[in-house]
């Protein structure tokens, strides 16, 4: 019996670049916050970050993020797609993918990104911004 042959998929649509930007968000639906947050990762299509508090998935979210090296505020909505319990620091993890964001901004973040990378590469330093993946499970290739 012959092994299948597999092909990974990168189910990401945009560069994910780790961070350590500010973030604000107020939960539309009860109108609580604004809560502040440190992001953990950035991309043109959403962000990760970090709460003392459980989101539910669904949840929209008001954005206001800040982006130091752009000297830019960018403010959009967002969508809670995941909500990760990290036992060991007590902290949620939540990914939320942006809903209303302009083309000139999502553009911008993407060039932001792309430009950042591209300069980073090849150095050898602990401070290097990191390309973030996930890849969908293993599918057989006919």
């Amino acid at each position: 019996m012959s092994t299948p042959k597999y092909k990974v998929f990168n189910s990401r649509h945009h560069q994910r670049l780790q961070v350590s930007y500010l973030l604000k968000y107020t939960i539309l639906k009860t109108e609580e916050g604004p809560f502040v947050s440190n992001i953990k990762d950035l991309s043109a299509g959403g962000v990760r970050f970090w709460t003392d508090q459980p989101l539910a998935e669904g949840s929209l979210l008001k954005l206001t993020i800040l982006i130091p090296p752009l000297g830019r505020v960018l403010e959009t909505l967002g969508r809670v797609q995941r909500v990760r319990f990290a036992p060991r620091n007590s902290i949620y993890y939540i990914g939320a993918g942006f809903i209303e964001l302009s083309s000139e901004d999502r553009e911008t973040m993407n060039q932001f990104i792309e430009d950042l990378l591209t300069r980073e590469a090849g150095k050898a330093t602990s401070n290097v911004p990191q390309v973030v993946s996930r890849f969908r499970p293993f599918q057989p290739v006919s």
